[in-house]
């Protein structure tokens, strides 16, 4: 035979994918590529369309799917979710869920190699992320109804892998993402027992399961990558003010300038009254409604927003205008929280404040004089004490009894504080963190039972 027909057939065995060459899987080398497996996913995944979203996303267990409607059970089906060669072809679905348990053999996951945290960064695709494993779940689920208990097991498990990974990244945001798709997962693990799988299916989840560390999110690591964006952002804005401007403005005081954000202020520059602080909260909490939720929210949830709010502890009462206005509340077709007091005008939404960035320019002297403050000693002094509140935070031991009563007496503290960065501390958000993960870590006691 000849050296470049030799040459021909090795480059083709080692660098053609196994599962083809061979006509079977073959496990793949663990790698540390998962970021570019989910997004080589996300480019097989067809989202579902609205409709049939609110169908199946809201479904919290696997009983539930067996309720799905024709046009839902279409969607899947003719995204060919089929074997390798069953057909000679494989389709979208099956692709998304190969690659994201390509993505779960991997121990880590970095969508920010550089780790530079800047304000224009790009960021992962969250959301969308988090509607493939919804997607990726309910296969799982249409699985173990067909018998296919290990089938279902390992998607289940890539699903909470990907959860997992996105709290790698070290920022809030993320952490609660992952939350969410671990959430589902064990849910699902849950349901799949019920079934009586074999014992074989069993044992390797309680293998997976004892794997999990304690807590399953990583909070000092979490909060070291919000100090890292915080920090990277004050020093991003010295050298370039208009960052800042679009979310601040400069007010002076009897003991200098200083900076408040815009939402607290009217447009004469005064504090807000009781009612725009009332609609400022809200604002807030639809806000976290919607990390919870992919965009758009579900019907079910978008119908009954004020409930929502309050069932799901995004707030612990609702708010009352003092002179018994009634809050309107809506997500517009935009996508953007809206508040409305039937009494006062509302206080500006987030539509009209981007609006406003868009198409007013900060005139020189508007610049000039962001850029004296931010880097003069009042900011550095902001900064200063910010980054020294991140530290105390990441040293409480979250493993240890009272991890949540600690940050809640911190969170006393920036109640109260003058410092604008302080003040608007996402401390609320931490600890809505730690009780959205503490049900996960109960629940993997459980199924290790």
């Amino acid at each position: 035979m000849k050296t470049s027909t030799v040459l021909k057939i090795l480059f083709f065995v080692c660098f053609f994918p196994t599962t083809l060459a061979f006509g079977q899987e073959t496990a793949p080398v663990v790698d540390q590529n998962a970021a570019l497996r989910y997004l080589m996913a996300l480019s097989w995944f067809n989202p579902p369309p609205e409709k049939i979203r609110n169908e199946m996303f809201p479904v919290e267990h696997l009983d539930d799917l067996k309720k799905l409607s024709p046009e839902a059970l279409d969607y899947l089906k003719s995204d060919k979710y089929v074997d390798h060669f069953k057909n000679g072809k494989s389709g979208n679905l099956f692709n998304v869920i190969e690659l994201m348990k390509d993505g779960a053999k991997c121990s880590t996951c970095v969508f920010n190699p550089d780790k530079k945290f800047l304000p224009n960064d790009f960021i992962p695709p969250l959301w969308r992320l988090r509607e493939m494993a919804r997607v990726a779940r309910i296969i799982g689920g249409l699985k173990a109804f067909e018998g296919k208990h290990q089938e279902a097991l390992d998607i289940f498990k890539a699903v909470y892998r990907l959860g997992q990974h996105l709290d790698q990244e070290g920022v809030l945001i993320s952490a609660l993402v992952g939350i969410a798709c671990r959430k589902l997962a064990l849910h699902a693990m849950s349901d799949l027992c019920m079934m009586n799988p074999d014992s074989s299916v069993v044992e390797d989840m309680k293998v997976f399961l004892r794997a999990i560390p304690k807590p399953p999110v990583d909070f000092p690591k979490m909060y070291r990558g919000e100090k890292a964006f915080f920090e990277n952002g004050c020093r991003f804005a010295q050298k370039n003010p208009e960052y800042f401007a679009a979310k601040f403005r400069l007010v002076s005081t009897a003991s200098g300038t200083t900076m408040v954000l815009r939402e607290e202020l009217d447009v004469s520059g005064k504090s807000m009254s009781p009612c725009a602080v009332n609609q400022w909260v809200l604002r807030g909490a639809l806000k976290m409604l919607q990390m919870h939720f992919e965009k758009p929210l579900p019907a079910v949830i978008s119908a009954h927003l004020k409930e929502s709010l309050l069932e799901m502890k995004y707030l612990k009462s609702f708010p009352e205008c003092p002179e018994k206005g009634e809050y309107l509340v809506e997500i517009n077709a935009c996508g953007v929280p809206c508040v409305q007091c039937s009494v006062h005008k509302s206080i500006g939404n987030d539509e009209d404040a981007a609006n406003a960035t868009e198409t007013q320019s900060l005139a020189p002297a508007e610049i000039e004089a962001w850029r004296m403050f931010l880097n003069g000693p009042a900011f550095e002094a902001y900064f200063s004490e910010t980054s020294k509140l991140y530290d105390s935070i990441i040293q409480i031991d979250p493993k240890v009894p009272g991890f949540v009563d600690k940050l809640r007496e911190i969170q006393k503290v920036t109640e109260v504080s003058t410092n604008p960065f302080i003040l608007n501390f996402e401390l609320r958000l931490l600890c809505k963190s730690w009780e959205q993960q503490k049900p996960l870590e109960d629940e993997i006691e459980k199924l290790l039972k």
